[in-house]
């Protein structure tokens, strides 16, 4: 009954991790608020939610630009989401240009979102993967 030669890394809990290991959560996203600016690149293996101002390029894994967002330079990310104003060149597999949007920029993108309202100036070119 209690003679197990069962060791703790023999073990898996419920949700198929080991015992002795917490299971991994998504982390939060990094978040540039409005009352923040930032001068200069930021790269990321994340997330970052730009509420504030950045005169940089970005480069992760998933870009949201928020409505009081602002950023002057080069977006690059699987996945982009723009409600706030870029100026610049973006690359990405999924790219969405919400209403409240304001974008000056090269897009080049596999799929591609515009919302009514958007405010668009550019050139649109469909790519087979996001790195250009």
């Amino acid at each position: 009954m209690f003679n197990s030669t069962e060791t703790s890394g023999d073990r898996q809990s419920e949700t198929g991790q080991d015992a002795g290991t917490a299971p991994q959560q998504a982390a939060e996203p990094s978040v540039i608020s409005e009352d923040f600016t930032i001068t200069g690149s930021i790269e990321s293996q994340g997330s970052i939610v730009v509420e504030g101002k950045v005169q940089g390029d970005i480069n992760c894994k998933k870009i949201r630009i928020g409505e009081t967002g602002v950023v002057e330079g080069a977006l690059t990310a699987e996945e982009i989401d723009i409600f706030g104003t870029v100026e610049g060149t973006i690359s990405g597999a999924q790219v969405s240009l919400r209403r409240t949007s304001k974008v000056e920029a090269d897009i080049y993108h596999e799929l591609i979102e515009l919302e009514m309202g958007t405010e668009f100036s550019g050139v649109l070119k469909r790519s087979d993967n996001s790195e250009n």
